[in-house]
C-alpha cells in the first residue's frame, strides 16, 4: 500500500486514487446511493449530487483527507451510473 502523507494528498495522482478505495468504502457509498431517493439524485446537478452524496456519507465515517479526496474522485467517476441507476427508479416511485 502507497505510504502517503496528508501534505500529498495535492499531488495524488487521480488515478492512483481509486486504488485507495476498500471494499467496505464502496459498499458503503454504493448502499448509500441505493437507499436515497432517486428523485432527490435525479433533481440535484453533477456538483450538488456530488457535494450531497459526500456529505451524507461523511456525516458518521471519519475520513482522512486522502480518504476524502479518493472517494470524491470515485463519486465523481461513477455520477453518470448514479444517475442511471437513479433514472430506473424513478417510474417505479410514481
Amino acid at each position: 500500500m502507497t505510504n502517503l502523507s496528508p501534505n500529498s494528498v495535492s499531488h495524488t495522482s487521480p488515478k492512483a486514487l481509486p486504488n485507495l478505495m476498500n471494499p467496505l468504502r464502496l459498499r458503503q457509498i454504493w448502499t448509500l446511493v441505493e437507499s436515497s431517493q432517486a428523485s432527490l439524485l435525479v433533481r440535484l446537478d453533477d456538483p450538488d449530487l456530488e457535494q450531497w452524496l459526500m456529505g451524507q456519507f461523511s456525516k458518521d465515517k471519519t475520513l482522512s483527507a486522502i480518504e476524502s479526496q479518493a472517494m470524491t474522485h470515485y463519486v465523481h467517476s461513477k455520477l453518470p451510473l448514479i444517475r442511471e441507476m437513479a433514472e430506473q427508479k424513478v417510474p417505479l416511485l410514481t
